[in-house]
C-alpha cells in the first residue's frame, strides 16, 4: 500500500504540548480526533482478532505490526528514519501516546492489553519471541517499552504497566529490571523499519 508522510502539527492534551500528525480533514474531525487515532481504529478493526488469535496461537503471519505495536519515532543520528508506513503509524509524543490510550473511551488501550495478554502467554508456555513475532520482536520491545512509559504518565495505568512489564520480562528477560525506563525517544533504530 502507498503511504504518504503526514506533516507534523502543534497541539494539545490535558495540558501536555505536542506534536500530532494533520493531513485534509475537517475541522469537526480534527477537533474530535487531533491526533487523528482513527487510523489505529480502522486498521485495528481489521486486523486485532486476528493478530490475537496469531499471538495466542504461537506465531505471527500477518502485516499488522505498525498498528498494533506502535512506536514512538525512531530516530538515528538526530534524524527520524523509518520506512513510510511506520512514519505513519507512529506515535509522535507522549501526547499522541495518551491519545491513543485515551481513544474512544480506552478502545486502543483495551485492544494493546489483550495483545499483550496473547503474547505473554505465548511467551510464558515456552515460544521463543523469533518464532512468534519474526522480524517484529525489536518492534514488539519498542513499543511495549514505550507503553511502560506511558504508564507511568499522570495518575499512572497500573494494569498497562503490569502488563508491560509481564511482556518486558519474557522478550527481554536480561532487561525486565528496567521496563520502566526506556520509554523515552528511540535513539537508535531498533526496526527495520
Amino acid at each position: 500500500p502507498q503511504t504518504t508522510r503526514r506533516p507534523m502539527r502543534q497541539t494539545t492534551l490535558r495540558g501536555i504540548t505536542g506534536a500530532a500528525r494533520s493531513g485534509p480533514a475537517s475541522p469537526t474531525r480534527a477537533a474530535a480526533d487531533p491526533h487523528d487515532m482513527q487510523r489505529f481504529a480502522s486498521k485495528q478493526a481489521l486486523d486485532h482478532d486476528r493478530a490475537v488469535r496469531e499471538l495466542k496461537d504461537g506465531r505471527k503471519a500477518g502485516c499488522w505490526s505498525w498498528w498494533i505495536f506502535p512506536t514512538p519515532p525512531f530516530i538515528r543520528n538526530g534524524e527520524r528514519v523509518g520506512s513510510p508506513i511506520n512514519q505513519v503509524y507512529e506515535l509522535a509524543d507522549d501526547a499522541e501516546g495518551l491519545a491513543y490510550l485515551l481513544f474512544r473511551d480506552g478502545q486502543l488501550r483495551s485492544n494493546y492489553l489483550a495483545v499483550l495478554d496473547a503474547m505473554s502467554g505465548s511467551l510464558e508456555e515456552g515460544v521463543e519471541p523469533r518464532r512468534l513475532l519474526g522480524i517484529d520482536v525489536p518492534r514488539a520491545v519498542a513499543s511495549v517499552r514505550y507503553f511502560s512509559h506511558l504508564a507511568t504518565l499522570g495518575d499512572g495505568d497500573e494494569a498497562l504497566r503490569d502488563g508491560c512489564e509481564r511482556a518486558l520480562g519474557l522478550l527481554v528477560p536480561d532487561d525486565s529490571a528496567d521496563a520502566g525506563g526506556g520509554g523515552g525517544r528511540q535513539q537508535k533504530r531498533a526496526h527495520p523499519g
